[in-house]
This record gives structure tokens, sequence and C-alpha cells, in this order.
């Protein structure tokens, strides 16, 4: 496997790793917790799985963003999510994950048939709102004179955003810069639970 390959992997565990740990947040509170502190805990991560997500082409494709001029530190700059995604963009316009069902194919080459989902996962528009709007409006303190966070409504909305966020990854392809075709990316493989990553080359019949 190439090295670009594994660190998208890693990238990808760090991923399941905070959902894991928002499962743990929400077990441990059990409503015992401030419900801001728990929530704030919770859209925290939902930030940088986010980053993580636009973070992980960029490291996959570090060569080639190398090659452009860019730096990872510009990238650090921009707290604004459809700024993130426009900046990636530039250097692989097709870094965002498409999310794929695989159903039984009846073609006896084929084991799977890909096919794009069209609902249920984290749009590019959802990346957006999610990181502004929600995870955004986190970080500071409530202005004691303007809106006030609604808490519970955040709270309610948590895994909803996070259902959207596995649909997503789950099962997924990834276009690198430089390379023909595409990879496959599996969530949760079969055999061992841990992120897969399979290349898929365009072959001359």
């Amino acid at each position: 496997m190439e090295n670009m390959e594994r660190k998208y992997i890693v990238q990808m565990e760090e991923i399941k790793r905070r959902v894991e740990s928002i499962e743990k947040i929400v077990e441990v509170s059990k409503g015992q917790l401030y419900l801001p502190v728990v929530t704030e805990s919770v859209y925290l991560q939902f930030r940088k799985i986010l980053e993580l997500i636009a973070m992980s082409s960029l490291v996959a494709n570090r060569e080639a963003m190398e090659k452009m001029g860019r730096s990872f530190k510009k990238l650090g700059s921009r707290w604004n999510g459809h700024e993130i995604l426009r900046l990636v963009e530039e250097i692989n316009p097709d870094f965002y994950p498409t999310p794929i069902a695989e159903n039984e194919s009846q073609d006896p080459r084929v084991k799977k048939k890909l096919t794009n989902k069209a609902t249920g996962f984290l749009t590019r528009d959802h990346f957006s709102e999610l990181y502004n709007r929600c995870c955004g409006s986190l970080l500071h303190a409530d202005n004691p004179f303007g809106n006030q966070t609604n808490y519970e409504v955040l709270w309610r909305k948590r895994p909803v955003w996070k259902k959207r966020i596995m649909e997503l990854l789950n099962s997924h392809t990834i276009r690198l810069v430089g390379q023909d075709g595409f990879h496959l990316v599996h969530m949760q493989g079969e055999q061992d639970g841990q992120v897969h990553m399979y290349k898929f080359e365009r072959v001359e019949i």
C-alpha cells in the first residue's frame, strides 16, 4: 500500500475514534451533566471530524499540494466551512467523498455493484451548515444582550448530524490527484473492523 493511502486510513481511523467518543460522552452524561457543557463537547468533536474529512484529501495528496505551492498552515487560517472546502477544492476538485451503496451484482465478473447514494448523507451544504452555524456558534460565550444559543435544539440534532457523517463515510469513494481511477474506502472492514482502502484502476480490454 502506498504511503498516501496509509495516511488517509489513519485519518479515517481518527474519525471513527471521535465518533465513538461522542457516544461515550452521551452515555456518561445521562442527564447528569450540564447540558451546555455536554453539547459543546459533542459539537467540538463534530468540528474536528469535519476538519479531518477536509484534511484527509490534503494528507493523501501532499506531494501534489506542495507542487502547487500550498501550505497546510493556510488551511489552519480558514475557519469558515465554505472557505475550507473551496481551498481544498483548488488542490483537488474531486476531494469530497462520494458515499456509496454496495449491492449484489448480476454480473458474475463483478462482486458488488457500486451506486452513488442519493440522500441521507452529509452534503457539502450540510458541511458548511454544521461547521459554521452549529459548531462555530459554540466557540464563544453568548452575548448577554444578543441571541442565546439554544442548546436543547443542538442536542436534539446531534444524532442527525452523526448519522449523516457516517452515511457519507461508511462506504465511500475518493479520487486522488495524479492518480487514474478511484479508491473505495470501507470504514468497518468485515474481516477486522478496521478501515480498508481499495484501489480501482481503468483496465483496457
